[in-house]
């Protein structure tokens, strides 16, 4: 029996043995891919997750209200070999935004892998929130103001801007925000006229800049006209002399005086402005009116809104100027004092009952400043402002 398995072995000998090398092959295969290239995980943290079809979603007339970075954390399972090698550029996460609709919506992540061995075992999060609005196209006029002080002896006379409107387009909610398109011209120093293409924003009614909106053109040409200046006093021209009763002492112009700018040569010659005729009989009975000027032709007021009221003064009435310090000075919600170049202290004249004008304090009054830079005071109850000098702060850049 064992001549014959001896036997069996020589002549099978090659056979057998490449049996045995072919199982211990498979074997040590075997142990190769479970021991020395095991399954493991690797994290990957703020994988930034890419927004896909973004041109879609605008063809559609849609935008994201926010363009936010957003990104995820994953863990990525596979063998050794394959992921031990595998960087952040080899893992794209994205979110499809081709289907999206107005409003606020969760889009989950999708992601794909250089090595399709390679599998996500966990992701968090797994979706983003995001907010889309319907993208509109609206028109609004340009404003355009100056900025700074023309040089001494000059004032700005007028502003034209060569665009009276332009387009704003933006998702529908930033678009209703809009209050004006604004642009600024520098004019600090200027003796001349400045010609300027003036860049546009968006402001919303607190004069803040709204972004992600798309204004067409986006600039304007503008010229500021630069003219001589000059302040005359107001002359009252009275209709007759109101007799005994009337005293011309007890009449208060308010502003006592105006500034004029035009040709050059017709300011140079005049030397006050007229009011209309002034009734003295109806100053004393209304105690206050409204008084109307005859600016002479090729003139005209720096500033034609200003309001001219003449008083007419009781024997019990008295008026009186203060010195009051800015250090208390208040500003509107959302102006910075630093904005402009604010003096120490503004005359402010007042005007009133003789007892509570006398005793009236600097301290009594309370100043404030606008956007635009006029100031305004606040006093007592019965008090009557009639005068601030200056009347408007010069921005200080």
């Amino acid at each position: 029996m064992r001549e014959k398995y001896l036997n069996f072995i020589a002549t099978y000998r090659d056979t057998i043995t490449k049996i045995f090398s072919l199982i211990l092959a498979i074997l040590l295969w075997f142990f190769i891919i479970t021991e020395i290239d095991p399954v493991i995980t690797k994290d990957f943290t703020n994988v930034e997750v890419e927004l896909r079809n973004q041109s879609t979603m605008r063809e559609a007339g849609m935008e994201l209200l926010k363009n936010d970075v957003y990104t995820t954390n994953i863990v990525i399972s596979g063998n050794r070999s394959a992921i031990i090698g595998l960087k952040e550029e080899d893992i794209s996460a994205y979110v499809d935004l081709g289907e999206v609709q107005p409003g606020s919506q969760r889009l989950p992540i999708h992601f794909r892998l250089s090595d399709e061995s390679l599998k996500i075992k966990k992701s968090n999060p797994t979706a983003i929130t995001i907010a889309v609005d319907e993208m509109v196209t609206v028109k609004k006029p340009v404003t355009v103001t100056a900025k700074g002080q023309p040089a001494e002896g000059m004032v700005l006379d007028r502003i034209t801007v060569n665009q009276e409107e332009v387009s704003v387009k933006g998702p529908k909610k930033s678009v209703d925000k809009v209050h004006s398109v604004a642009g600024y011209i520098p004019v600090t120093g200027a003796k001349d006229t400045v010609v300027s293409s003036v860049e546009l924003a968006a402001l919303d009614q607190n004069k803040n800049v709204i972004a992600g909106l798309e204004i067409t053109p986006n600039t304007v040409g503008v010229q500021a006209a630069i003219s001589k200046a000059k302040s005359v006093p107001i002359e009252i021209n009275y209709k007759d002399d109101g007799g005994a009763e009337f005293n011309r002492d007890r009449a208060i112009l308010t502003p006592p005086s105006v500034t004029i700018t035009g040709d050059t040569e017709a300011i140079d010659q005049i030397e006050r402005i007229l009011t209309r005729p002034v009734d003295p009989v109806e100053l004393m009975n209304t105690n206050a009116m409204p008084i109307e000027l005859v600016v002479p032709e090729g003139i005209h007021l720096v500033n034609p809104d200003e309001s001219i009221l003449l008083r007419y003064m009781k024997k019990e009435s008295s008026r009186r100027t203060l010195e009051v310090s800015t250090n208390n000075m208040s500003s509107a919600p959302g102006v910075n004092l630093s904005e402009f170049n604010v003096p120490k202290k503004i005359d402010v004249e007042i005007y009133g009952d003789a007892s509570l004008v006398d005793a009236i304090r600097e301290t009594d009054i309370q100043l404030t400043v606008d956007r635009e830079g006029k100031v305004k005071a606040n006093g007592p109850k019965g008090l009557e402002i009639i005068r601030i000098t200056p009347k408007r702060l010069s921005s200080s850049s």
